[in-house]
């Protein structure tokens, strides 16, 4: 048998906790280490090390779960092969825990975590050490197994339960349900949650900005920090009343000023800054979400105000409208019902009645029903499955209008399948009752004009299909002219209706800055569409080129297209800037470094000839954070210049600002360089929409080989923004001489 050197008798507990324990005290009380004694020093060294318990905390887990799985093996197959190892894993165990528990000590120091969930997780901590240490005098004295086994049984639980009140200190006291599945919950008894936002809200308007708006936002990615078990900075935000109280350094929010609200500068911060929150690595707020909560707090933060008593800028009203649109594709209002799961016996009695039932999901009481063959006294059948049943297929079967009425009663109905039945209009106007209804379909049915008019009040009808029925082409387009969001399929052109506007075509170029020729393809993906363009940049209209095939683009030209269907509305214009050069630069270097967050493609992505776009992180910007822009550039040879452009982009809510001033110096050397131009450009003194803007810097026609392009970054962020006297961000892309 192999004998490890631990396991003498040696290496006693006394010398083993000795050690432990003198660790401990050099790392908490050794003044000199920690700068000659200064409290705040020690503190910082303190907060130093707490930072570990998170590393270290996971070794006692696998060293003591090892322990516990090798005497189960050994304990089931009765041999003694891992007794050597067994005592390794517990020394290891013992000696983590202790080291963890200390770190741990030292990291609560920092603050923040609530009391009470605090201590029991340090107790518990306290308690699982103590039996790591007692398991190890335990198995080197080869203890009575009656002693021993129910120590190592209570450790093991000990350290599910310290892991556990640890993981809700740092994740939240529902971190382990609050992403349950829905069925589950009901069987442990737990509330479900209104998740997201917009809520259960059935109309944008009526939403309390708020609770329905703001609250889930934070809930969603602030709360897991700032709460009643940890509350970072002192701050909490899992009420408004603990919104209201605020933290350390101030109230979270002051109402009408997003200027000195806390809660806004710290979210509007760049990513790699220091003070962003939520900090990296955590979910974050997209824009959307930072421009409501500025709204929310600049419209004086009322937590009483609904979405239509607020006055909205055009960009709020546009966000407003994506929600609004997300929300009428959301979950339908029957989903948020509380219901409980059919009775096994009834779906076994249904079932032998040629009743097909389908789950939507294992955890969803809802389930799709299908009729397989003729039936009738539809209520009854299905009477035990009124409240789960949102989907019912009838479809080719003898049902007529009295199927109709005697499921007219069954009110969380979502989607209906009547095709190829005996429907007619009259079976129609019972189902003005199923107001949850989305999907409807009669094809192949006998419904008229007069049967489609009960529809009308079905509000939450989205989609109706209409093929091979006696409704005319008429009251087709008149059902749709009244309910533009319904979704109308019948085998016709729905393009008479001239309601709906076409969506804008696709420009698909090689390069939009080229040096010979581009090809340009306009699409839109639909048939039978024509699109008309314009190179002159004017608006195009009927009148206009007509698109066939790819265009050849030979000069610089800014090309407008739209699409145009007979009946339909035209679509708005696509837009696409070409720029012919007659050269193009070879290289480029730069002196200092974009963030790494936003290199694209370093130096290149400043002469390849492709455009950023209006989202600074599609890849194609430069970021700089704190420097300037300085770019070495390389013709090639000696050419003929006059003019250089360089691309900006500008999100004052982001932190970016358009550059302040431009300089371009020229050499014929590469090491002596003559300073050819300088712009100075005007910044922005209130806060304004994102944007896009091309500077272009003109001068006498000079000879140029290598050209050094120098643009300023802002430097601080202005007085009148939200993160006054925070660092500013600098984005540009690409550079075009001629």
């Amino acid at each position: 048998m192999i004998r490890f050197p631990w396991s003498s008798k040696k290496y006693a507990l006394k010398r083993v906790i000795g050690v432990m324990l003198s660790a401990g005290f050099y790392v908490t009380s050794s003044q000199p280490a920690f700068g000659q004694g200064d409290g705040d020093d020690i503190s910082q060294w303190f907060s130093f090390f707490g930072h570990f318990h998170a590393l270290i905390v996971h070794l006692p887990i696998g060293f003591l779960l090892l322990a516990g799985m090798m005497e189960a093996f050994m304990f089931i197959k009765k041999q003694k092969v891992f007794e050597p190892a067994i005592s390794f894993a517990l020394y290891l165990s013992a000696g983590s825990s202790l080291v963890a528990a200390l770190f741990g000590y030292m990291l609560s120091l920092d603050g923040g975590y609530g009391d009470d969930l605090l201590n029991t997780h340090m107790w518990l901590g306290i308690l699982l050490t103590i039996c790591s240490f007692i398991l190890i005098f335990l198995k080197a004295k080869k203890m009575n197994a009656k002693i021993y086994y129910p120590v190592l049984t209570l450790s093991l639980v000990l350290l599910s339960a310290t892991g556990h009140y640890g993981g809700s200190l740092t994740h939240g006291e529902n971190y382990l349900t609050k992403d349950m599945p829905t069925g589950l919950k009901g069987l442990l008894g737990i509330a479900p949650q209104n998740k997201g936002i917009l809520a259960n809200v059935q109309s944008i308007d009526e939403a309390i900005v708020f609770a329905n708006i703001i609250q889930p936002v934070l809930e969603d990615k602030c709360v897991s920090c700032h709460n009643t078990s940890k509350s970072k900075g002192g701050l909490k935000m899992h009420s408004l009343e603990a919104l209201l109280a605020g933290g350390e350094s101030g109230p979270a929010f002051v109402p009408a000023d997003t200027g000195q609200s806390l809660m806004i500068k710290h979210v509007s911060l760049p990513l790699d800054q220091e003070e962003h929150m939520p900090p990296k690595g955590k979910p974050q707020l997209d824009t959307d979400e930072i421009a409501l909560m500025k709204w929310w707090v600049a419209s004086g933060a009322d937590t009483k105000s609904t979405v239509a008593t607020l006055e909205k800028s055009p960009d709020i009203e546009g966000i407003l409208k994506k929600l609004e649109e997300k929300m009428t594709k959301k979950i339908n209002p029957v989903f948020a019902k509380e219901i409980d799961f059919a009775d096994e016996d009834d779906l076994m009695e249904m079932m032998e009645n040629q009743v097909t039932i389908t789950p939507l999901s294992s955890e969803s009481p809802f389930v799709h029903v299908r009729i397989d063959s003729e039936a009738s006294n539809l209520d009854d059948l299905l009477e035990p499955i009124a409240e789960q049943m949102v989907s019912l297929d009838l479809s080719k079967t003898q049902s007529s209008d009295a199927s109709l009425k005697e499921i007219r009663d069954f009110g969380n109905l979502i989607k209906l399948y009547l095709q190829n039945t005996n429907i007619t209009d009259n079976g129609l106007k019972h189902l003005k009752k199923l107001t949850h209804l989305e999907y409807l379909n009669l094809y192949g049915t006998q419904v008229t004009d007069q049967g489609i008019a009960h529809l009308t009040e079905l509000k939450l009808l989205k989609h109706l299909y209409l093929w091979k029925t006696q409704v005319s082409d008429e009251a087709t387009l008149a059902l749709a002219k009244k309910r533009p969001e319904l979704v109308i399929e019948k085998g016709i052109d729905i393009a008479q209706l001239d309601t709906v506007r076409l969506a804008k075509p696709f420009i698909e170029t090689e390069r939009p800055i080229f040096k010979d020729t581009t090809q340009v393809k306009l699409s839109l993906g639909i048939e039978n569409v024509k699109i008309y363009y314009t190179l002159d940049g004017s608006e195009p209209d009927g009148s206009s080129k007509l698109y066939v095939s790819p265009i050849t683009i030979t000069s610089s030209c800014t090309i407008k297209a739209i699409v145009s269907k007979e009946g339909w509305r035209p679509s708005k214009a696509s837009v696409v800037d070409l720029t012919k050069v007659k050269f193009l630069i070879q290289t480029a270097q730069l002196q200092n470094q974009p963030s790494e967050q936003y290199r694209a493609n370093g130096p290149l992505s400043l002469i390849d000839s492709r455009r950023g776009s209006d989202d600074f992180r599609d890849d194609q910007w430069l970021g700089f954070h704190e420097v300037d822009l300085v770019a070495q550039l390389d013709m090639g040879k000696t050419i003929d210049m006059k003019k250089v452009t360089l691309g900006c982009f500008e999100d004052i809510s982001s932190y970016i600002f358009f550059s302040t001033s431009i300089t371009i110096s020229y050499s014929n050397d590469g090491t002596t360089y003559t300073k050819l131009v300088t712009k100075k450009i005007t910044p922005a003194r209130e806060s304004r929409q994102a944007s896009l803007k091309n500077y272009q810097l003109d001068f006498a026609n000079t000879k140029v080989r290598y050209l050094k392009l120098e643009a300023s970054n802002m430097g601080l962020c202005p007085s009148w923004h939200p993160g006054a006297g925070d660092k500013a961000w600098l984005f540009v892309d690409e550079i075009i001489v001629e």
